[in-house]
């Protein structure tokens, strides 16, 4: 696990070499242990290639990066962990391979030698990685199947330069750092941009299961898709379209999960999991029992009752023999938000990164790698959202001109408190979408901002921008939508979440906040075969009689009946609408302030504090999602100093996202 950044440069660019060691400084905290760089000349420019290192696997100076074969004509530098290396490591010596470490990452070098490219189809792992070939003159940027590890990149006169993160591309020389307006108003409605966009219009973020090619001698860049998720679920379909549901898959499905966790717990250094009590974890957690009983849980736990989870995990940590942590999280104090903002590294409003970051911390001082339970709910329809589907589906029977009433009348009129995600949210996100169409409505659970809210708040100028640029926040997942829309609903749910809500919140929070402590977090569930195997999963093991994750939920019957498996759903929110009455009341009246000099060409100050700051603070409701997803993206303006720029960013918010193997 590390951090990675390079480029090729075409000569007569001398800045692009004078920044590069301040890129690679910046990912010091995903690699703290070693760091190292190369330039290198070629007919066509110069290649530069840094690695900053946190050892997990051959702790020795051979697992040092940037590697090179042995004829010194391919060069890699590579994030992430491959699972199967040894299997790839006999083979490629089978072939006569001279593999000089035991670095699960030389094997991509190798691999690539005898395979060309069509090594990543053979790799089983999380991991983004850049490599440069001198005979082709090309660099080639890669990035997993599910997304895990992440790849920005720019591309600007006739070079390119990627990093794993976005906070020193910012500086890059040449780089115009305007908001793209499209994507500020995605941010602004779901708390994330979706893949390949980023608030950043000239910064891109690499499609996972996908390539790019940059060819040196063209100086031009091809995007290529090895790995399909779209094609999983359509096999699934294909495969099961018939079938009946039996008793095999639970078992089977256990098996799957104890081979993926204990192909992901091969390390070098202490290595622990986490752990909320939840089905998703303690399913990891009793399998990572049996592969180190000596290991550790770790738990992140919140004085406010409704969000605290410690005492169930504690008694699944006890019921499998493990040892465990609980980490009490206080309210951040206004000092802390810089830090957390820029480890954030994007504008993020996901309220649990600050748990998610403090737990990273706190394990940081027992293990260097954790596994986690994520992704159990996207591929088996855990969430109450795919049941609010279910129950829109019904509304269909209402006349339109009633759902359009329940959405403009009734749901704002539906007061949502402080408690954990409650009952009354709940109403209120599902009544806001009672006259959209169902995938519309699917998006709308997770919005923090209604438009016609967001649109209260924004300033007239604003408005006629979007207007005039046609921005529609939720275009990208009707798309994928229509991509999948010959599946049932609940698949082509399923694919949509997996392919933005996972991969542009989810794994985002996981990578950047245990990355920010050099934590290295694996996750399971999205072990690409496992994913496939769910994907190909009949609906009814996946959602049953209201309830998801059916085929989890008998595999831990069967295997691990002690597990307290039948526990509500709680989430991972923090309790941030206290936090904003609380600790966080000055710091959150300070960003406001400040947003008037920063944003107020677009932002309308004066409404944010009247209609939602003002009746949270008096306790008349809860509006922390919206007001934590505004306060965020300020304070990351302020750390960054990006602003929107009118021209440039209603330019880029016409511009469509491109997909892997689209026209580019």
């Amino acid at each position: 696990m590390c951090g990675i950044a390079g480029y090729f440069a075409p000569p007569g660019r001398d800045a692009w070499r004078a920044a590069f060691p301040s890129l690679l400084e910046s990912l010091r905290p995903r690699g703290p242990d070693d760091g190292a760089h190369i330039f290198r000349e070629s007919p066509c420019g110069v290649v530069a290639l840094g690695h900053r290192r946190l050892s997990i696997r051959d702790l020795s100076a051979a697992g040092r990066q940037p590697m090179a074969n042995e004829t010194e004509r391919i060069f890699l530098v590579c994030n992430g962990e491959i699972y199967n290396a040894e299997a790839l490591r006999a083979q490629l010596e089978r072939a006569g391979h001279r593999v000089r470490s035991q670095s699960d990452s030389e094997v991509i070098l190798h691999g690539f030698e005898e395979w060309g490219i069509a090594v990543l189809e053979r790799l089983n792992g999380m991991f983004a990685f850049g490599l440069w070939d001198d005979s082709a003159q090309s660099l080639y940027l890669a990035r997993d199947p599910l997304g895990i590890k992440p790849l920005l990149y720019i591309e600007a006169l006739g070079g390119i330069v990627f990093s794993s993160e976005q906070r020193g591309l910012l500086d890059w020389p040449g780089l115009d750092p305007a908001i793209d307006l499209a994507a500020l108003h995605e941010y602004l409605s779901f708390g994330y941009t979706h893949t390949p966009r980023t608030l950043v219009r000239e910064i891109r973020k690499l499609p996972p299961g996908c390539y790019l090619k940059h060819d040196a001698r063209r100086g031009s860049s091809t995007i290529a898709e090895y790995w399909s998720l779209e094609a999983a679920f359509r096999r699934g379909a294909a495969d099961h379209a018939a079938s009946a549901p039996g008793n095999a898959p639970a078992s089977e499905l256990w098996e799957r999960l104890r081979r993926s966790v204990s192909m992901q717990c091969v390390s070098d250094v202490p290595l622990g999991s986490f752990l909320s009590g939840g089905i998703d974890s303690s399913a990891i957690a009793a399998c990572f029992a049996a592969e180190s009983p000596a290991g550790a849980t770790f738990c992140c736990d919140f004085a406010e009752e409704t969000f605290s989870e410690g005492r169930a995990a504690a008694r699944v940590a006890a019921s499998v023999g493990l040892s465990h942590h609980h980490y009490l999280l206080s309210p951040p104090a206004a000092a802390a938000m810089p830090a957390l903002i820029r480890a954030a590294d994007e504008p993020f409003a996901d309220t649990s990164f600050v748990a998610y970051h403090g737990l990273a911390r706190y394990a940081r001082e027992h293990v260097t790698v954790a596994l986690s339970g994520d992704g159990a709910d996207e591929l088996l329809a855990g969430y109450i959202t795919y049941a609010a589907d279910g129950y829109h589906a019904l509304l269909g029977c209402l006349p339109y001109g009633l759902r359009a009433w329940l959405a403009g009348a009734v749901a704002p009129r539906v007061v949502a408190r402080s408690a954990k995600v409650g009952a009354a949210f709940k109403l209120r996100q599902f009544l806001s979408a009672a006259a959209e169409p169902r995938a519309r409505a699917h998006a709308y659970w997770r919005a923090l901002w209604w438009q016609r809210d967001l649109a209260s708040v924004l300033t007239r100028d604003a408005r006629r921008r979007l207007a005039e640029c046609a921005s529609d926040p939720f275009a990208e997942i009707e798309r994928r939508f229509v991509r999948v829309g010959d599946l049932p609903f609940l698949e082509q749910a399923l694919f949509v979440d997996l392919s933005t809500w996972m991969l542009d919140d989810i794994l985002h929070k996981v990578d950047r906040a245990s990355m920010a402590h050099g934590l290295e977090v694996r996750v399971p569930y999205l072990d690409h075969t496992l994913v496939e195997w769910c994907a190909a999963l009949p609906s009814a093991w996946k959602r049953s009689r209201g309830r998801g994750k059916r085929v989890l939920r008998e595999a831990v019957r069967r295997h691990a009946p002690h597990l307290a498996y039948e526990r509500k759903k709680l989430g991972f929110n923090a309790p941030v609408g206290s936090w904003l009455n609380g600790s966080l009341r000055a710091w959150s009246d300070e960003r406001l302030a400040n947003a008037r000099e920063i944003c107020g060409d677009w932002l309308d100050v004066d409404a944010v504090e009247e209609r939602f700051l003002a009746p949270h603070r008096a306790g008349a409701a809860d509006y922390s999602f919206k007001l934590w997803s505004l306060l965020w993206l300020v304070g990351w303006m302020e750390e960054t100093g990006v602003r929107l720029s009118a021209a440039a960013a209603a330019a880029a918010a016409r511009a469509p996202l491109v997909a892997c193997g689209e026209t580019q």
